[in-house]
Protein backbone atom coordinates (compact mmCIF):
# COMPACT_ATOMS: atom_id res chain seq x y z
CA UNK A 1 0.00 0.00 0.00
CA UNK A 2 2.32 2.59 -1.41
CA UNK A 3 0.66 5.50 -0.36
CA UNK A 4 0.72 4.23 2.96
CA UNK A 5 4.09 4.10 2.88
CA UNK A 6 4.31 7.73 1.73
CA UNK A 7 1.98 8.75 4.19
CA UNK A 8 4.04 7.00 7.23
CA UNK A 9 7.45 8.63 6.42
CA UNK A 10 6.38 12.13 6.26
CA UNK A 11 4.44 11.49 8.97
CA UNK A 12 7.22 11.18 11.66
CA UNK A 13 8.93 13.51 9.61
CA UNK A 14 6.43 16.08 9.78
CA UNK A 15 6.32 15.63 14.10
CA UNK A 16 9.85 16.05 14.09
CA UNK A 17 9.62 19.45 11.85
CA UNK A 18 6.67 20.17 14.26
CA UNK A 19 8.72 19.85 17.45
CA UNK A 20 11.92 21.35 16.14
CA UNK A 21 9.52 24.86 14.90
CA UNK A 22 9.05 25.53 18.57
CA UNK A 23 12.80 26.38 18.48
CA UNK A 24 12.15 28.50 15.88
CA UNK A 25 9.11 30.33 17.40
CA UNK A 26 11.41 30.41 20.29
CA UNK A 27 13.86 32.60 17.71
CA UNK A 28 11.54 35.03 16.44
CA UNK A 29 8.88 35.18 19.52
CA UNK A 30 5.97 33.60 17.20
CA UNK A 31 6.23 31.08 15.04
CA UNK A 32 7.13 32.58 11.55
CA UNK A 33 6.52 29.20 9.73
CA UNK A 34 2.83 29.66 10.70
CA UNK A 35 1.61 26.06 8.52
CA UNK A 36 3.68 24.03 10.30
CA UNK A 37 1.59 24.04 13.50
CA UNK A 38 -0.82 21.60 11.24
CA UNK A 39 1.78 18.80 11.62
CA UNK A 40 0.51 18.40 15.19
CA UNK A 41 -2.38 16.11 12.92
CA UNK A 42 0.31 13.45 12.29
CA UNK A 43 0.30 12.29 16.07
CA UNK A 44 -3.70 11.31 15.73
CA UNK A 45 -2.84 9.83 11.73
CA UNK A 46 -0.13 7.49 13.82
CA UNK A 47 -2.60 6.32 15.63
CA UNK A 48 -4.93 5.25 13.11
CA UNK A 49 -2.33 3.86 10.77
CA UNK A 50 -0.95 1.91 13.78
CA UNK A 51 -4.19 0.25 14.56
CA UNK A 52 -5.20 -0.30 10.59
CA UNK A 53 -1.77 -1.90 10.13
CA UNK A 54 -1.35 -4.29 13.55
CA UNK A 55 -5.04 -5.54 12.74
CA UNK A 56 -4.50 -6.40 9.63
CA UNK A 57 -0.87 -8.00 10.58
CA UNK A 58 -2.98 -10.26 13.58
CA UNK A 59 -5.95 -11.59 11.93
CA UNK A 60 -3.55 -12.95 8.68
CA UNK A 61 -1.65 -14.46 11.70
CA UNK A 62 -4.61 -15.49 13.83
CA UNK A 63 -6.31 -17.70 10.81
CA UNK A 64 -2.90 -20.12 11.04
CA UNK A 65 -1.24 -19.49 14.24
CA UNK A 66 -3.65 -18.15 17.09
CA UNK A 67 -0.78 -16.55 19.30
CA UNK A 68 -1.50 -13.52 21.51
CA UNK A 69 1.81 -14.28 23.36
CA UNK A 70 4.08 -14.49 19.94
CA UNK A 71 2.70 -11.36 18.83
CA UNK A 72 3.38 -9.26 21.67
CA UNK A 73 7.20 -10.27 21.27
CA UNK A 74 7.60 -9.41 17.56
CA UNK A 75 6.02 -6.26 18.68
CA UNK A 76 8.59 -5.67 21.64
CA UNK A 77 11.52 -7.25 19.53
CA UNK A 78 11.00 -4.23 16.66
CA UNK A 79 10.09 -1.05 18.75
CA UNK A 80 11.57 -1.42 22.24
CA UNK A 81 16.04 -1.90 21.65
CA UNK A 82 15.53 1.40 20.19
CA UNK A 83 13.26 2.98 22.25
CA UNK A 84 14.97 1.82 25.62
CA UNK A 85 18.48 3.02 24.25
CA UNK A 86 16.34 6.39 23.97
CA UNK A 87 15.28 6.27 27.19
CA UNK A 88 18.54 5.29 29.04
CA UNK A 89 19.90 8.48 26.69
CA UNK A 90 17.86 10.88 28.76
CA UNK A 91 18.54 9.05 31.60
CA UNK A 92 22.10 9.76 31.53
CA UNK A 93 21.14 13.57 30.37
CA UNK A 94 18.98 13.42 33.34
CA UNK A 95 22.07 12.33 36.04
CA UNK A 96 24.22 15.07 34.06
CA UNK A 97 21.69 17.62 34.59
CA UNK A 98 21.45 16.69 38.57
CA UNK A 99 24.85 17.12 38.51
CA UNK A 100 25.02 20.13 37.05
CA UNK A 101 27.44 19.15 34.84
CA UNK A 102 25.06 20.75 31.86
CA UNK A 103 22.08 23.26 32.14
CA UNK A 104 19.43 22.40 29.77
CA UNK A 105 15.82 24.16 31.53
CA UNK A 106 12.89 22.11 32.26
CA UNK A 107 13.85 20.13 35.15
CA UNK A 108 10.66 17.99 34.94
CA UNK A 109 11.93 16.77 31.52
CA UNK A 110 14.71 15.07 32.94
CA UNK A 111 13.39 13.88 35.86
CA UNK A 112 14.91 10.73 36.89
CA UNK A 113 12.11 9.57 38.40
CA UNK A 114 10.20 8.73 35.89
CA UNK A 115 12.77 5.88 34.55
CA UNK A 116 10.69 3.00 35.72
CA UNK A 117 7.28 3.79 34.26
CA UNK A 118 8.96 4.98 30.83
CA UNK A 119 11.38 1.17 30.83
CA UNK A 120 7.97 -0.47 31.10
CA UNK A 121 6.07 1.74 28.35
CA UNK A 122 2.94 2.67 31.21
CA UNK A 123 4.56 6.37 31.71
CA UNK A 124 0.58 7.05 29.45
CA UNK A 125 -1.63 5.15 31.62
CA UNK A 126 -2.15 7.33 34.42
CA UNK A 127 1.32 7.04 36.62
CA UNK A 128 2.73 10.82 35.34
CA UNK A 129 5.59 11.66 33.64
CA UNK A 130 4.21 10.60 30.19
CA UNK A 131 6.08 13.83 28.53
CA UNK A 132 9.57 13.26 30.64
CA UNK A 133 12.49 11.96 29.03
CA UNK A 134 11.81 10.68 25.42
CA UNK A 135 8.23 13.02 25.44
CA UNK A 136 7.31 11.86 21.66
CA UNK A 137 7.34 8.15 23.16
CA UNK A 138 4.22 8.91 25.20
CA UNK A 139 2.22 7.36 21.88
CA UNK A 140 3.82 4.15 22.21
CA UNK A 141 2.95 3.65 25.45
CA UNK A 142 -0.61 4.10 24.39
CA UNK A 143 0.18 1.57 21.56
CA UNK A 144 1.68 -0.58 24.32
CA UNK A 145 -1.69 -1.06 26.17
CA UNK A 146 -3.61 -1.03 22.87
CA UNK A 147 -1.20 -4.39 21.92
CA UNK A 148 -1.90 -6.10 25.12
CA UNK A 149 -5.82 -5.29 24.61
CA UNK A 150 -5.96 -6.37 20.69
CA UNK A 151 -7.68 -9.18 20.85
CA UNK A 152 -10.48 -7.51 22.60
CA UNK A 153 -10.39 -4.62 20.89
CA UNK A 154 -10.37 -6.42 17.96
CA UNK A 155 -13.99 -8.17 18.83
CA UNK A 156 -15.09 -4.63 19.56
CA UNK A 157 -14.04 -3.44 15.76
CA UNK A 158 -15.80 -6.86 14.60
CA UNK A 159 -19.09 -5.23 16.09
CA UNK A 160 -21.63 -4.30 13.16
CA UNK A 161 -20.60 -1.70 11.31
CA UNK A 162 -22.66 0.79 12.30
CA UNK A 163 -22.82 -0.16 15.69
CA UNK A 164 -18.74 0.11 16.20
CA UNK A 165 -18.40 3.44 14.38
CA UNK A 166 -21.20 5.19 16.69
CA UNK A 167 -19.00 3.95 19.70
CA UNK A 168 -15.93 5.28 18.28
CA UNK A 169 -17.74 8.95 17.86
CA UNK A 170 -18.94 8.64 21.25
CA UNK A 171 -15.64 7.51 23.27
CA UNK A 172 -14.73 10.88 21.29
CA UNK A 173 -17.28 13.21 22.48
CA UNK A 174 -17.09 11.93 25.55
CA UNK A 175 -13.14 12.41 26.44
CA UNK A 176 -13.17 15.35 24.13
CA UNK A 177 -16.10 16.67 26.36
CA UNK A 178 -14.03 15.27 29.45
CA UNK A 179 -11.03 17.06 28.91
CA UNK A 180 -12.95 20.41 28.30
CA UNK A 181 -14.75 20.45 31.77
CA UNK A 182 -11.41 18.30 33.44
CA UNK A 183 -8.38 20.03 32.84
CA UNK A 184 -9.08 22.68 30.35
CA UNK A 185 -8.12 20.98 27.19
CA UNK A 186 -9.69 19.27 23.63
CA UNK A 187 -8.92 15.42 23.08
CA UNK A 188 -5.82 15.96 20.83
CA UNK A 189 -3.83 17.79 23.86
CA UNK A 190 -5.27 15.17 26.59
CA UNK A 191 -1.49 13.61 26.47
CA UNK A 192 -0.11 16.82 27.42
CA UNK A 193 -2.16 16.41 30.81
CA UNK A 194 -0.73 12.68 31.24
CA UNK A 195 -4.21 11.10 29.39
CA UNK A 196 -2.50 10.72 26.18
CA UNK A 197 -4.35 7.23 26.45
CA UNK A 198 -7.92 8.96 26.24
CA UNK A 199 -6.36 10.83 22.88
CA UNK A 200 -5.41 7.59 21.44
CA UNK A 201 -7.22 4.51 22.37
CA UNK A 202 -11.04 6.20 19.20
CA UNK A 203 -7.95 6.41 17.10
CA UNK A 204 -6.54 3.26 17.22
CA UNK A 205 -9.64 1.27 17.21
CA UNK A 206 -11.42 3.17 14.09
CA UNK A 207 -8.23 2.22 12.72
CA UNK A 208 -8.94 -1.56 13.39
CA UNK A 209 -12.30 -1.08 12.33
CA UNK A 210 -11.16 0.49 9.24
CA UNK A 211 -8.62 -2.71 8.10
CA UNK A 212 -11.77 -5.00 8.35
CA UNK A 213 -14.69 -2.67 6.35
CA UNK A 214 -15.27 -3.55 2.80
CA UNK A 215 -16.24 -0.30 1.01
CA UNK A 216 -18.68 0.37 -2.09
CA UNK A 217 -17.44 1.05 -5.19
CA UNK A 218 -16.63 4.89 -4.96
CA UNK A 219 -15.56 6.45 -8.09
CA UNK A 220 -11.77 7.73 -9.00
CA UNK A 221 -12.64 11.35 -9.82
CA UNK A 222 -14.21 11.31 -6.32
CA UNK A 223 -11.34 10.12 -4.49
CA UNK A 224 -9.15 12.56 -5.57
CA UNK A 225 -11.48 15.87 -5.28
CA UNK A 226 -11.95 14.80 -1.62
CA UNK A 227 -8.60 13.41 -0.98
CA UNK A 228 -7.42 17.24 -2.20
CA UNK A 229 -10.36 18.91 -0.45
CA UNK A 230 -8.99 17.53 2.99
CA UNK A 231 -5.21 18.45 2.31
CA UNK A 232 -6.40 21.55 1.37
CA UNK A 233 -8.72 21.80 4.75
CA UNK A 234 -5.74 20.31 6.94
CA UNK A 235 -2.66 21.94 5.94
CA UNK A 236 -4.23 25.61 4.36
CA UNK A 237 -6.43 26.52 6.77
CA UNK A 238 -5.91 29.96 8.33
CA UNK A 239 -6.45 27.96 11.29
CA UNK A 240 -5.50 25.04 12.86
CA UNK A 241 -8.02 22.28 13.61
CA UNK A 242 -8.14 20.42 17.32
CA UNK A 243 -10.70 18.27 19.20
CA UNK A 244 -13.31 16.16 17.95
CA UNK A 245 -13.39 18.00 15.08
CA UNK A 246 -9.82 17.30 13.93
CA UNK A 247 -10.06 13.30 14.41
CA UNK A 248 -13.43 13.41 12.41
CA UNK A 249 -11.03 15.07 9.67
CA UNK A 250 -7.96 13.14 10.27
CA UNK A 251 -9.98 9.64 9.82
CA UNK A 252 -11.93 10.84 6.82
CA UNK A 253 -8.40 12.10 5.25
CA UNK A 254 -7.45 8.45 5.92
CA UNK A 255 -10.47 6.49 4.60
CA UNK A 256 -9.35 8.20 1.47
CA UNK A 257 -5.74 7.42 0.89
CA UNK A 258 -7.30 4.08 1.77
CA UNK A 259 -9.40 4.18 -1.06
CA UNK A 260 -7.27 5.82 -3.35
CA UNK A 261 -4.71 2.59 -2.51
CA UNK A 262 -7.65 0.25 -3.27
CA UNK A 263 -8.36 1.60 -6.61
CA UNK A 264 -4.83 1.87 -7.87
CA UNK A 265 -5.05 5.63 -7.69
CA UNK A 266 -1.74 7.57 -7.94
CA UNK A 267 -0.73 10.14 -5.68
CA UNK A 268 1.89 12.05 -3.78
CA UNK A 269 2.25 9.85 -1.55
CA UNK A 270 2.58 7.06 -3.57
CA UNK A 271 6.22 8.49 -4.96
CA UNK A 272 8.74 5.98 -5.26
CA UNK A 273 11.03 7.33 -3.43
CA UNK A 274 9.27 6.61 -0.18
CA UNK A 275 9.51 2.85 -0.52
CA UNK A 276 12.47 2.55 0.57
CA UNK A 277 12.30 5.83 3.01
CA UNK A 278 9.21 4.65 4.77
CA UNK A 279 11.54 2.09 6.33
CA UNK A 280 13.27 5.09 8.96
CA UNK A 281 9.73 6.14 9.64
CA UNK A 282 10.24 5.05 13.14
CA UNK A 283 13.78 5.69 13.90
CA UNK A 284 12.68 9.31 13.07
CA UNK A 285 9.98 9.43 15.20
CA UNK A 286 12.38 7.89 18.31
CA UNK A 287 15.74 9.64 17.47
CA UNK A 288 14.71 13.38 16.87
CA UNK A 289 13.48 14.30 20.89
CA UNK A 290 17.36 13.23 21.46
CA UNK A 291 19.29 15.06 18.84
CA UNK A 292 16.73 18.18 19.64
CA UNK A 293 17.88 18.07 23.06
CA UNK A 294 21.48 17.84 22.10
CA UNK A 295 21.63 19.89 19.33
CA UNK A 296 18.68 22.81 19.99
CA UNK A 297 18.36 22.98 23.14
CA UNK A 298 22.48 22.87 24.38
CA UNK A 299 24.87 22.64 21.39
CA UNK A 300 22.63 24.87 18.73
CA UNK A 301 22.97 28.03 20.94
CA UNK A 302 26.15 28.06 21.85
CA UNK A 303 27.53 26.89 18.00
CA UNK A 304 25.13 29.35 15.80
CA UNK A 305 23.92 31.65 18.62
CA UNK A 306 20.10 32.17 19.27
CA UNK A 307 19.15 34.72 15.87
CA UNK A 308 16.05 33.18 13.46
CA UNK A 309 19.21 32.58 10.91
CA UNK A 310 21.15 30.57 13.14
CA UNK A 311 18.54 28.57 14.78
CA UNK A 312 17.21 27.71 11.43
CA UNK A 313 20.43 26.66 10.36
CA UNK A 314 20.63 24.56 14.03
CA UNK A 315 17.10 23.12 12.65
CA UNK A 316 18.57 21.87 9.60
CA UNK A 317 21.45 20.13 11.12
CA UNK A 318 19.30 18.51 13.43
CA UNK A 319 17.13 17.16 10.43
CA UNK A 320 19.56 16.12 8.63
CA UNK A 321 21.37 14.45 11.63
CA UNK A 322 17.75 12.55 12.21
CA UNK A 323 17.99 11.21 8.85
CA UNK A 324 21.49 9.93 8.47
CA UNK A 325 20.70 8.22 12.61
CA UNK A 326 17.61 6.56 11.77
CA UNK A 327 19.64 4.61 8.77
CA UNK A 328 22.24 3.48 11.00
CA UNK A 329 19.81 2.73 13.47
CA UNK A 330 17.94 0.49 11.35
CA UNK A 331 20.73 -1.03 10.25
CA UNK A 332 22.55 -1.44 13.12
CA UNK A 333 20.15 -1.51 15.88
CA UNK A 334 16.74 -2.03 15.20
CA UNK A 335 16.81 -5.28 12.68
CA UNK A 336 19.98 -7.30 13.98
CA UNK A 337 18.30 -6.62 17.59
CA UNK A 338 15.07 -7.42 15.67
CA UNK A 339 16.72 -10.89 14.87
CA UNK A 340 18.99 -11.31 18.25
CA UNK A 341 15.43 -11.25 20.51
CA UNK A 342 12.90 -13.20 18.10
CA UNK A 343 15.88 -15.83 17.24
CA UNK A 344 15.95 -16.59 21.74
CA UNK A 345 12.18 -16.78 21.67
CA UNK A 346 11.81 -19.39 18.93
CA UNK A 347 15.02 -21.27 20.74
CA UNK A 348 13.07 -20.65 23.77
CA UNK A 349 9.63 -22.15 22.63
CA UNK A 350 11.16 -24.38 20.36
CA UNK A 351 8.99 -22.84 17.03
CA UNK A 352 9.97 -20.12 14.29
CA UNK A 353 8.46 -16.66 14.37
CA UNK A 354 9.54 -14.82 11.63
CA UNK A 355 11.39 -11.68 11.25
CA UNK A 356 10.71 -8.74 9.57
CA UNK A 357 13.17 -10.11 6.46
CA UNK A 358 12.91 -14.06 6.69
CA UNK A 359 9.25 -15.05 5.59
CA UNK A 360 7.68 -17.88 7.53
CA UNK A 361 8.22 -21.49 6.23
CA UNK A 362 5.50 -23.97 4.76
CA UNK A 363 5.34 -25.55 7.69
CA UNK A 364 4.84 -22.94 9.79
Amino acid sequence: MRSLDGLRFLMCLGIAIYHYSEYIALAHESDPIYYISRFAYFTDIFFVMSGYFVARSYRAESKTRPDHAGFLMRRLARLYPLYALSVLFFLLIGFAYYEHWVDLGNPSRYDLHNAVPHLLLIQSWGVGGSMALNYAAWSLSVLWLCYLLLPLLIRIADLPRGLVFWLIAAMVIGFDAYGRSVVGAPITDLNVHELGLLRGLPSVLFGIAISRTHFGEVRRPVITAALAGLAAVMFLAPERIDGAGRLLMVYSFFVVVVLADRAAIWTPLAARIFEPLSRYSYGIYIIHPMVGTVLLRYLGPKVFGTTLAGTLADVTLGLSVVMIGAVISYRLIEQPANRAILGAWERRRGRGFATERTPPRPAD
